[in-house]
């Protein structure tokens, strides 16, 4: 990002913060739109091939922030350690909702095979 101009550096800031995109898709999209900051997010958001911000790095870092340190498996210390980041309480029908959409074959008991998979699904 060093090459760029103050004013396009400043743009892929904006996108980052806004998508939670890397750097890389936050320039593919900004240069796919003529730097227009809105042509870009309607592009990210719109396309599923800019989505992979969601990539497997970010995932993996989230997956281990709340695996089991004894099974390599979401638990109950890691849904807590969720909720609170989410700013949600355990017990709060959202969990089920987040369950759902990660296909948990057990409610609140994510694999990491159903967490990546299900925040992927999710963008």
């Amino acid at each position: 990002m060093h090459k760029l101009g103050r004013g396009h550096r400043d743009k892929v800031q904006q996108f980052i913060a806004i998508t939670g995109a890397s750097e890389k898709v936050a320039l593919q999209a900004l240069k796919a739109s003529d730097w227009n900051l809105e042509g870009a997010f309607d592009l990210f958001y719109s396309h599923p091939q800019f989505k992979s911000f969601t990539d497997s790095r970010h995932l993996e870092e989230l997956y281990k922030r709340y695996k089991d340190p004894y099974a390599d498996m979401i638990l109950a210390d890691g849904i807590t350690l969720l909720c609170n980041d989410l700013q949600v309480d355990p017990q709060d029908i959202v969990m089920l909702v987040v369950s759902w959409h990660m296909k948990a074959a057990t409610m609140c008991e994510f694999s990491k095979q159903e967490f990546i998979g299900g925040l992927q699904a999710l963008g």
